[in-house]
């Protein structure tokens, strides 16, 4: 659709990840750096098609030009953080990470 693809991820996956990142370093004594990500994208248009379906809302949206220097698709590379902290998403399926994203800001709002 021509719009920019990106990596979401869920917020309980990055803590998670976090979590064993800490466990790594505190029983080894080693850090590095990791990617963090589904390994798979979807456009800005397909996240907006999709919530419009978990809440049943018209989003409204502005097309714009791409900014100077945006790539048009960004994915993460999670391999070596399966390799070195056992960690892999698993609530990252976007309708997940969309249905939590509108409970917690019907709590908050």
């Amino acid at each position: 659709d021509g719009s920019a693809v990106r990596d979401y991820i869920h917020v309980s996956d990055l803590a998670f990840a976090h979590t064993q990142s800490l466990m790594k370093i505190k029983t080894s004594n080693e850090s590095c750096c990791l990617n963090l990500g589904t390994g798979s994208g979807l456009s800005v248009m397909q996240i907006i098609k999709n919530v419009e379906a978990v809440s049943n809302k018209k989003v409204k949206y502005k097309i714009m030009p791409r900014r100077e220097g945006d790539p048009s698709v960004l994915i993460a590379d999670s391999s070596l953080a399966i390799k070195e902290i056992g960690w892999s998403p698993k609530y990252s399926d976007i309708s997940k990470i969309i249905e939590t994203s509108i409970k917690w800001y019907k709590k908050t709002c």
